[in-house]
């Protein structure tokens, strides 16, 4: 995963370098589309306050697979070591299991109960703890944060940066509000230089900007030297989808090589993942595939295949992003268009959408050829 990550200042901007250069005591919030630097900047904002004596640094995320890539980055200086890079349930569990041992009997099986649990009781923890307990915290995704979550960590450091993007918000989180409400310093990302125009269109279909906002077409600097293509395949079955996704990553991997290719499903449940898996397992580049399930969640060396849920890919990039079984995410949670935005803005270059049946309703428009039919066409 090392093509995702920045390696010299000349790959920053001005905008960008603003925001590592800001100054070291503060509470900042960086705000900017999908593929804006959000998270290399926290990385970079980190390993800087590092270099600068402020070794005791936590750098936060929600889910797990965004972590475990967000290691991929560190780099052989290891400027920052992997165990700083953790989730806010991990670093939860850390500090109660120091400082309360017997609240660990107590967890609630449910993940979103479970982070209520730990809220609650980590706001006393942490009134006993000091303002410097770190030297640095940043947080990322910080839009599906809790309000209470962030007012637990913000007692922690004098320095704490949180990047996010209300329009990739899948969990019910405010942090983006919480975080202006609390005084944070706003820095606005303008534009973004990893998704294609293709699927901007997509994407911005999908979830149109708030009134006055620019679209994600419009803040696009994509080179598409490298044209960006998004497309829709309608298939009888999973068991066609699966054949098609075979194909078409086989395509990739040779059409991209070096680069990676992501796989993503909206549940690994019904069958879906299984699926997946069988076609995988009798196709030549099943080794080069990687799983992302509760086993394991890691970037390996020479992986170039990685089969993730569309939540668990948050955070992620890909040159070419698959979606299976997108029908699936018609309602509940699995329905959420701004789980949909997220999904399709991992891409890059290739995005393709498998489905059978009727995809949801602003997907399939997104993905629709604009005609003008005649009146005839609607009896």
């Amino acid at each position: 995963m090392q093509g995702s990550w920045w390696k010299e200042e000349k790959d920053l901007i001005d905008e960008q370098k603003a925001v590592v250069n800001l100054p070291q005591d503060g509470k900042y919030i960086v705000l900017g589309p999908p593929g804006s630097g959000k998270t290399n900047l926290l990385l970079l904002r980190l390993k800087w306050l590092a270099v600068a004596g402020k070794k005791n640094v936590l750098f936060l995320t929600v889910g797990r697979s965004l972590s475990e890539f967000i290691k991929t980055g560190i780099g052989p200086k290891k400027i920052i070591e992997p165990e700083q890079v953790k989730t806010y349930r991990k670093w939860a569990y850390e500090i109660a299991a120091d400082y309360r041992p017997d609240l660990l009997k107590d967890i609630p099986e449910h993940y979103e109960d479970s982070r209520k649990y730990f809220s609650n009781h980590l706001a006393d923890i942490t009134q006993q703890l000091p303002n410097g307990f770190y030297d640095a915290i940043v947080i990322d995704e910080v839009q599906d944060l809790e309000g209470p979550e962030l007012a637990v960590l913000g007692r922690l450091s004098p320095r704490i940066m949180v990047a996010g993007d209300t329009r990739q918000s899948i969990y019910a989180g405010n942090g983006v509000e919480a975080a202006k409400a609390a005084g944070y310093a706003e820095r606005l990302l303008q534009f973004h230089y990893r998704i294609g125009r293709a699927i901007c269109h997509v994407a911005d279909t999908i979830y149109p900007p708030d009134p006055g906002q620019p679209t994600l077409l419009k803040r696009c600097q994509y080179d598409e030297k490298l044209p960006s293509t998004a497309e829709s395949v309608k298939c009888s079955d999973l068991a066609e989808q699966c054949l098609k996704l075979t194909e078409n990553v086989r395509l990739q991997l040779k059409s991209f090589p070096g680069e990676t290719v992501g796989v993503l499903l909206p549940t690994f449940k019904h069958g879906v993942l299984d699926a997946v898996r069988s076609s995988f397992d009798a196709a030549e580049f099943r080794d080069f595939v990687e799983y992302h399930g509760e086993d394991g969640r890691d970037f390996p060396d020479g992986k170039r295949v990685f089969v993730v849920t569309c939540h668990s890919a948050k955070g992620m990039e890909f040159r070419a992003v698959n979606i299976v079984a997108a029908e699936r995410m018609y309602k509940g949670p699995l329905g959420r268009r701004t789980l949909q935005f997220t999904a399709v803005t991992r891409a890059k270059t290739s995005l393709r959408v498998y489905f059978t049946g009727k995809l949801p309703a602003a997907m399939a428009t997104a993905f629709a050829a604009e005609v003008i039919p005649d009146i005839g066409a609607v009896f």
